[in-house]
């Protein structure tokens, strides 16, 4: 397992680098962007992760298959 590069940020552990699972565009929230928010009228949710605010790629565990 690698980590995941699509991922908001990365996890740094002794030894062991890893994605912090969250969304690269809500940042974790869900929620879209502030266009999306000034366009629909409120929080609607992030067209990447559909609202679950993990990262899509791999699915919030920071790890992908090599």
């Amino acid at each position: 397992m690698g980590q995941c590069s699509d991922c908001d940020s990365i996890k740094i552990f002794p030894g062991v680098n890893e994605g912090d699972g969250n969304c690269s565009v809500c940042h974790g929230d869900g929620y879209g962007n502030l266009l999306s928010q000034i366009g629909g009228g409120g929080k609607g949710e992030c067209h990447n992760c559909g609202g679950s605010g993990d990262c899509p790629t791999c699915g919030g565990s920071g790890r992908v298959a090599d």
